[in-house]
């Protein structure tokens, strides 16, 4: 395989570099127009070169995205809402404090407690 910038990686990446979230193959297939195979085998390419990271879902199917993707999820133990939260600070936070020196592309904080809602309803009992 080539080490340069094909017309379909040009065409892979600027697709998933425009995305907002992570997408999958078939969204990406969709918008670039390439073959399955094709596909599959740049992903994979610039996956190794670290242009693009594979983010974690929990339906197990596999995302994409070019930029670096940091979220966190609050779930209240008690009433059960959960809050999410992709931020900046989140990304300064992991590379600064976390990781150090490092090029982190994707991180995922859970935490478990009481919501505000929840911390305050007890409070009142």
């Amino acid at each position: 395989m080539t080490s340069r910038h094909t017309k379909q990686r040009q065409c892979i990446l600027r697709a998933i570099k425009a995305s907002t979230r992570a997408i999958t193959a078939d969204d990406i297939r969709a918008i670039s127009g390439c073959a399955k195979t094709t596909l599959y085998r740049n992903l994979e390419w610039l996956t190794k070169r670290g242009e693009i990271a594979v983010v974690d879902s929990d339906d197990g199917v596999k995302r994409y995205i070019g930029h670096s993707h940091h979220e966190a999820t609050f779930t209240c133990q008690r009433c059960g809402r959960t809050r999410h939260l992709m931020s900046r600070t989140l990304n300064d936070y992991v590379q600064r404090k976390m990781f150090g020196p490092q090029t982190v592309m994707t991180s995922r904080l859970m935490g478990n407690g009481l919501c505000t809602d929840c911390t305050t309803k007890l409070k009142q009992l």
